[in-house]
C-alpha cells in the first residue's frame, strides 16, 4: 500500500513541473505544467519547502514601478497646477520633438541632453539658455 507522501509525490510529478530552485532555501521551485487557454503561466513558481514564490518579488517590483509613475504624475500634475507658465503647449515639449533646423539648434539641443545627463548622474549642474526669438529655449527648458 502506498503512503501519502508517495500519492503526493506522483500527483506532483503529474500536473507539476520543476522550475529552477529556490533563491532562499536552495529547494526545487514546482510551477503547473499546463499553462493558460492564452499561453501564459498560471501562477509563479513556488517553494514548496519555504513557501516562496517568485510571485512576491515580481509583484514587488510592479509595486515599485507603480509607486514611481504615481509620484511622477502627482509632481507633473502639481506643477502644470500650479505653474506660472502661461503656454500650456509647453508641458508637451521634449527632446525627441525639438525641431532641428540649424546648426544652432542642433547645438542648442546637444548642450542641453549633455546637461541632462549630468543631473541624472547627480552631478550638480547649471544651464544658461540665450538666443534669439523662436530658437526653442523655452521648449528644451520644459524638455
Amino acid at each position: 500500500m502506498e503512503t501519502v507522501g508517495e500519492i503526493m509525490e506522483k500527483l506532483i510529478q503529474k500536473v507539476l513541473v520543476q522550475r529552477g530552485e529556490c533563491p532562499e532555501c536552495g529547494q526545487p521551485l514546482y510551477g503547473w505544467r499546463t499553462k493558460n487557454p492564452d499561453g501564459s503561466e498560471r501562477c509563479k513558481p513556488t517553494c514548496m519547502q519555504c513557501g516562496y514564490k517568485a510571485l512576491r518579488v515580481q509583484e514587488d517590483l510592479q509595486t515599485e514601478r507603480i509607486y514611481n509613475e504615481s509620484l511622477k504624475a502627482r509632481a507633473i500634475n502639481f506643477f502644470k497646477g500650479g505653474s506660472v507658465v502661461p503656454n500650456q503647449a509647453l508641458f508637451d515639449c521634449t527632446l525627441q520633438n525639438y525641431q532641428i533646423v540649424d546648426q544652432e539648434t542642433r547645438q542648442a539641443v546637444e548642450v542641453t541632453k549633455r546637461f541632462v545627463n549630468s543631473v541624472l548622474l547627480g552631478n550638480p549642474s547649471h544651464l544658461v539658455l540665450t538666443g534669439k526669438q523662436g530658437t526653442g529655449k523655452s521648449h528644451l527648458a520644459m524638455a
